[in-house]
């Protein structure tokens, strides 16, 4: 049964920015899982698509949660990963339900949507 929904748009270009002028903004945002992932991208493009994609299933996910971003939760509280097929998944939340996941990506935005299960 569908408890909650998030959904989030993000800006590519905006977190190219804040790739350039913070280093260590991939860290802010992604576990040490993650960090690995985005390390192992190939190319700029590819890392500053991963982290846009992940920024915003984090995003869209403290929106189903309710509680944004804050004391309750952080963006380390939450982790997406990929099945074999590249299907994302949160391999961690606070959630104690089920977390769907979508993320999907233009040349200037990415959005994610997530559906919230108990």
């Amino acid at each position: 049964m569908i408890y909650e929904i998030g959904t989030d748009i993000e800006s590519i270009s905006r977190i190219k920015q804040s790739i350039t002028r913070s280093k260590s903004f991939p860290a802010k945002v992604l576990t040490k899982n993650e960090l690995e992932m985005f390390n192992a991208c190939k190319t700029k493009k590819r890392k500053i698509e991963f982290l846009a994609g992940h920024w915003s299933a984090k995003e869209a996910f403290a929106k189903a949660y309710g509680t944004g971003f804050g004391s309750q939760l952080s963006m380390q509280d939450l982790e997406v990963s990929y099945e074999e097929n590249g299907r994302p998944i949160f391999s961690k939340t606070p959630f104690e339900g089920r977390a769907k996941l979508s993320i999907s990506h233009t040349r200037l935005y990415v959005t994610a949507v997530v559906i919230l299960e108990k």
